[in-house]
């Protein structure tokens, strides 16, 4: 609780003092600290296992499965089968990147249009080289907890999370260990600060204004000033929630993609209502998002790990369309819409085209990220068979 106090203090305060400028250069710095302790962390543990991994893994081939196509996530309890996180994590990304606000508020700050295309861009092509990182910290992990049972013992009853921290701790040098650990600290505050910036704008613009129209006239001073305390409240509220959470059975980055995935997919829902048609109306789309989040915590509740949380992204989108688009087209007319009266026009798809380099580069990228993976594991899977 001491470490989790400590993230939340530090975030509110150059959160709450330099706002989406101080989210963005730090989060430049931390990812460079990150990054770095990363690479560092995978050299010190290929070096403690001295070529022994590779044996391990060979006896354990289900370790070296990159895809699972025999399972479809609905049923059946396998969370990260192919399907799920093809389709699934389609949907969680359209709506994080798209959609939500401590995400789209990078985008704004961006110059031009052109500017916030560049940084998407520069996102897709980056993210899978840092995730793979992140990953070959956690393969490596697992031969290492074989080759060092005293080790694995230590971490008996504790929970999946402290297995890194343990690892750092006791087998780091104390000069990397310190860069280690700030590395830590920083992907915590990194989570944080957006999500605290992101929470007082949107309450400021979207809630106070309307309620307080009078707010809208003060002087610019005034309203950075409320944006800060706002900062602050929400900055206490969120590291209270996280206090509270301290202690579950599941690890923290499945915990907290399962409460976004109860969101995300209702949350696209209503921005593609907006955008593909203009005869939804207000109560539709806002009993289809409650529907779809509804949905999705039945869902939770009820099938827990049968059915994976990356299909609630899809479901909670579709029951949330559906019914937003259903009741708007009730409570309007009943006659068929004419081309005219849905947003989005085929004018505007060609302007979202105007840049197809872009598009084409990021999906032979996935097309690539795919091949290579399954190569890689029939590679493995033929190395460890001889």
């Amino acid at each position: 609780w001491e470490t989790v106090l400590l993230i939340g203090v530090v975030s509110i305060i150059y959160t709450t003092f330099g706002g989406i400028k101080a989210d963005i250069y730090s989060d430049i710095i931390q990812l460079i600290i990150l990054w770095s302790g990363a690479l560092v962390a995978i050299g010190v543990l290929w070096n403690l296992l001295d070529g022994q991994a590779g044996d391990f893994l060979v006896r354990d081939l289900n370790r070296l499965q990159v895809f699972d196509f025999r399972h479809s996530g609905l049923g059946d309890g396998q969370t990260f089968a192919f399907w799920p996180m093809l389709v699934g994590g389609l949907f969680l990304y359209l709506s994080y990147y798209g959609c939500d606000q401590s995400q789209a508020q990078r985008l704004l700050t961006t110059a031009t249009p052109r500017g916030a295309q560049k940084a998407l861009f520069l996102n897709g092509l980056l993210r899978f080289p840092l995730v793979l990182t992140y990953s070959t910290i956690g393969i490596l992990l697992i031969p290492f907890l074989h080759v060092h049972p005293d080790f694995a013992q230590q971490l008996q009853g504790q929970q999946p999370d402290f297995l890194v921290p343990y690892f750092l701790t006791q087998y780091m040098p104390k000069g990397i260990l310190g860069i280690l650990i700030a590395g830590i600290f920083a992907a915590s505050m990194s989570s944080l600060d957006s999500a605290l910036n992101s929470l007082s704008a949107a309450t400021y613009q979207d809630f106070l204004v309307k309620l307080f129209p009078r707010l809208a006239n003060l002087s610019d001073r005034r309203q950075v000033q409320l944006s800060r305390w706002l900062t602050i409240l929400w900055g206490a509220i969120a590291t209270g929630f996280a206090l509270e959470m301290i202690g579950g059975s599941e690890t923290v980055l499945e915990l907290v993609n399962k409460i976004g995935s109860a969101f995300y997919g209702p949350i696209l829902a209503i921005f593609w209502l907006g955008m593909l048609t203009r005869r939804t109306n207000q109560s539709g789309a806002i009993l289809g998002l409650i529907s779809g989040v509804l949905t999705n915590i039945f869902l939770w509740q009820f099938y827990g790990s049968r059915v994976s949380w990356l299909w609630w992204n899809v479901i909670g989108f579709g029951v949330s369309f559906l019914l937003g688009y259903g009741i708007g087209r009730a409570s309007t007319s009943s006659s068929f819409p004419s081309a005219d009266e849905y947003a989005f026009t085929a004018h505007d798809f060609r302007q979202y085209l105007t840049d197809k380099k872009y598009y084409f580069i990021l999906l032979g990228v996935f097309v690539g990220i795919i091949v290579f993976s399954y190569l890689l594991q029939e590679y493995l899977f033929a190395l460890a068979l001889r």
